[in-house]
């Protein structure tokens, strides 16, 4: 449920849904969108069956289960969208992202936290930041009784049981359980550093291996933008 019409960023281009999370919206895709594994008896093991989707987009590839669907999908092919930012000149199509997008501009955190004071652009964030303070993990995983505070660490983790790796590099196919493995891989492609020594500005591929650097007094690592 959207409060302030800004809770929820991440929309589902298939159905409209919103999420809180990224990592909520490519579980839903995949579940409800994708292929729906059921499992067979004996030797059959598992069949695939998949969602109908008979409204095609004109302008991609894409199809949907509902006209409904396809037209709030087709919103994202318009060339004049509805919101633009003033700041940037960045165009949206729905209010509730237009909106979040201008508290990147201004500033504004409304949510603030009762304990620490610290403020936050969305009521989820300031929720998730409350675990910090009360100790509750919410997200435990059923395989190994392990305990997460934040659903991406906790998505994250389960990745380690299934084994899968869904980050895979355009250039060579290698593929990585982390989208921060992946961009740190990037690098042998593109040849640029991530991080670099403030003193000597000699580049490293990531953060430990400039903590390892030595180059006069310890310094703090700084990060390519």
């Amino acid at each position: 449920m959207l409060v302030h019409g800004v809770e929820k960023p991440f929309m589902c281009d298939l159905c409209g849904k919103t999420f809180f999370y990224n990592c909520q919206l490519q579980k839903h895709q995949q579940l409800v969108h994708g292929e729906k594994q059921r499992r067979g008896g004996g030797a059959a093991g598992r069949r695939r069956e998949t969602v109908e989707k008979p409204f095609g987009c004109k302008v991609c590839p894409k199809s949907f289960s509902s006209s409904a669907t396809l037209r709030t999908h087709e919103k994202s092919h318009a060339e004049n969208k509805e919101f633009s930012c003033d700041s940037c000149g960045k165009t949206f199509h729905l209010r509730h992202l237009y909106l979040y997008h201008l508290r990147t501009h201004s500033g504004e955190r409304p949510h603030v936290c009762a304990v620490c004071s610290k403020g936050f652009l969305l009521q989820s964030q300031l929720k998730q930041h409350e675990l910090l303070h009360t100790g509750e993990k919410p997200h435990r995983c059923q395989t190994c009784g392990k305990e997460f505070r934040t659903p991406q660490n906790y998505h994250r983790h389960l990745l380690v049981h299934s084994g899968e790796k869904p980050y895979a590099c355009s250039v060579c196919s290698r593929k990585f359980r982390q989208s921060n493995q992946l961009k740190s891989h990037m690098q042998i492609h593109t040849g640029v550093k991530l991080y670099s020594c403030q003193r000597c500005n000699h580049g490293f591929s990531d953060s430990r291996q400039l903590k390892k650097h030595r180059c006069g007094d310890e310094l703090q690592p700084k990060k390519h933008r």
